[in-house]
Order: C-alpha cells, then structure tokens, then sequence
C-alpha cells in the first residue's frame, strides 16, 4: 500500500524564542506526518510548547543559537522520508498543503523545491506548478535525495538570503524550483520569535551581512548583482538630508552589517546579540 502523501515529508522546523505560536504550527501539520523542532537555545518555553503540541515530535535542543540555515539543516539531516518541508514556526499550513506539494513533487519530478502558493490564481488548477526564481524559506518541501548533494543550506549565512542562495544553487544545477496551486498557509509576519526578544536593528545588520555575502558569492549571476545594487541603492538614499528616523536608523543598520561583511568576512555573522544572549541563558545541564 503506499503511504499517504503527508507521510512521505517531514516536517522541520526551526525555532527560537517561539513558544507563542509553535504549538499552532505543528498543529496544523497532518498527524502522520513526522515532526522535527529544531530549538536554537530558546529563552522561553518553545520545546516545552512544542512537546505538549506534539509529543510525536522530535525536538533537538541547540547549545546556542546556530541560526536559521544551520537549524534547518540539523533537522534536514535528521528526517528520513523522501521529501522534507522547512516550515517556520508563524506559519500555518492549510490541511491539504503538503498533499498538493507531494502531489506536484510526483508530477514533476524534475523539480526539486517547491513553495506555498503566495500569488493565487483562481483559474490555476490546484497542485499545478509556476516556475519561480526564488522561493521563501518559510515554508519550502525539497526532495531530499536531490537537494542533498549541494549541501542544503549555505551555513556560512545566520539568517537572510539563504532561500535566494538554495534556491540559485538548485537552478544552476539543473533542478527546477516552482510554487505550488492551492498550497496554501497563513504567515504571521515577523512573529517567529516572541517580540520580548526581538532586535530590529540587529536584524538589519545581519540583513546586510547576507546581502553582501550573496553578492559577493554570486557576482556573475543577475541575483548578486542585484543584491549588490540594493546596498549601493541604500547608500544613497541613506546620504539624503530628507531621510531620517527610524528608516536611517534600518538603512545605516543595513550597511554596517555589510561593511562588517567586508571587513571581517562570513564569520561576523555569528558574532550578533542572538548568539550571545541565547548562550548566556542556557542551563548548565546542557
């Protein structure tokens, strides 16, 4: 008999300081599908909110916070079923999300990432697929046997661009990337980690780390080189007298991170106020 689709993916997710919604989010993932929590040294409560949303679930405590690529790829090289879905912790899949995925994934099997429908069309059959560039990593079901050769994620990157890279990587190497039809998921913008803990500006920072980490990766591709013109783009606009408060604030923020990216190499990028204050607050038991 062959196995439903749902149970041919598991489901991965990363998490930090997410105890506020990852109970919703597993969930919302169909029951036999396995499910792999990936806690990045938490200071709240989010393996004791995803145990008691599933106690199926295996859940692996990180000593720090390796951040969002890193996290994904411990799960990913943990699962063992034939298709693996990245699913951030605000995200919350429609019921028969994974099925439409795995449906297309068997359909196509030239493709190898696959997305949640982002721009509906009504007149789109559900589980057909549009060639995408790029897809988000929020909610991203790879077939593992043809992602794995490349390594998955890039874990030189903390966090940003790292879907644009896997994304690049699989293209160049023959394999399609599409959005599916009717897989469909509700995302809690930015609500990924409780707000208590949230940083803007060191966000920012690590944003313009990645991006010049990308454009410097991928200089002869049209996605480096457009990476490589937003930081040119936010240096200007961040020398305009008319341009000020919070939007200098992120702007500056952004090219410090990439000025740090230069000077300092990838490395930098696991020097931030995530990593520090997640080790600072882990038990000595660990």
């Amino acid at each position: 008999m062959t196995a439903p689709a749902a149970a041919r993916v598991t489901a991965v997710f990363p998490a930090f300081n997410s105890a506020h919604v990852i109970g919703r989010a597993l969930a919302a993932v169909p029951r036999e599908t396995p499910c792999i929590v990936v806690d990045n040294a938490s200071r709240d409560a989010t393996a004791a909110a995803a145990r008691a949303a599933r106690a199926d679930a295996l859940i692996i405590q990180n000593p720090r916070n390796e951040g969002f690529g890193r996290a994904c790829n411990i799960g990913l090289r943990a699962s063992r079923t034939e298709f693996a879905a990245i699913i951030n912790p605000d995200l919350f899949l429609a019921s028969d999300c994974l099925a439409l995925c795995v449906a297309a994934a068997d359909a196509h099997p030239q493709v190898a990432l696959f997305g949640a429908d982002e721009a509906p069309d009504a007149a789109a059959q559900p589980g057909a697929i549009r060639p995408q560039a790029a897809l988000s990593g929020s909610m991203l079901l790879m077939r593992r046997a043809a992602i794995a050769p490349l390594g998955y994620f890039d874990e030189a990157i903390f966090m940003y661009f790292e879907d644009a890279d896997l994304c690049l990587r699989a293209r160049l190497a023959g394999l399609g990337v599409a959005a599916v039809a009717g897989a469909r998921a509700e995302h809690l913008s930015a609500a990924s980690t409780a707000p208590a803990f949230d940083n803007l500006l060191e966000k920012q920072r690590l944003w313009g780390m990645a991006c010049a980490y990308f454009a410097a990766k991928h200089p002869d591709q049209p996605e480096g080189r457009q990476a490589a013109r937003k930081l040119r783009r936010y240096a200007l606009r961040a020398a305009l007298p008319f341009v000020g408060g919070a939007d200098r604030a992120i702007l500056r923020a952004r090219l410090e991170g990439a000025r740090r990216f230069r000077a300092e190499g990838a490395a930098t990028m696991f020097d931030n106020r995530f990593v520090a204050n997640a080790a600072a607050q882990m038990p000595s038991t660990l």
